[in-house]
C-alpha cells in the first residue's frame, strides 16, 4: 500500500489560512491548543507546520472544533 503524504504548508499558506479564518495568532493558539511561540514560528517560516496543525486549520475552516469533531466552533 502506498502512503500518500500531503505537501507541506508554506508560511504564506499558513498565514493566509489564519487570515481567512479571521483569527489573530493568539486566538489561533487558544483554538487549536498550540503555544504562541510555535504559531509565531510557523507564521515566520522558522518551523514547518505540522500535519496536526494543518488538520486543525481545516477543521476550523469547516466550522468544527479540532478537539471535538461533533461540536461546532464557537
Amino acid at each position: 500500500m502506498k502512503v500518500i503524504k500531503p505537501a507541506p504548508m508554506t508560511r504564506d499558506e499558513f498565514n493566509a489560512k489564519v487570515a481567512d479564518l479571521g483569527l489573530s495568532r493568539r486566538e489561533l493558539c487558544k483554538r487549536i491548543g498550540v503555544g504562541k511561540s510555535a504559531v509565531d514560528n510557523y507564521a515566520l517560516g522558522r518551523a514547518p507546520v505540522p500535519l496536526t496543525v494543518m488538520l486543525a486549520l481545516l477543521a476550523l475552516e469547516h466550522g468544527l472544533h479540532p478537539d471535538f469533531p461533533a461540536e461546532t466552533a464557537a
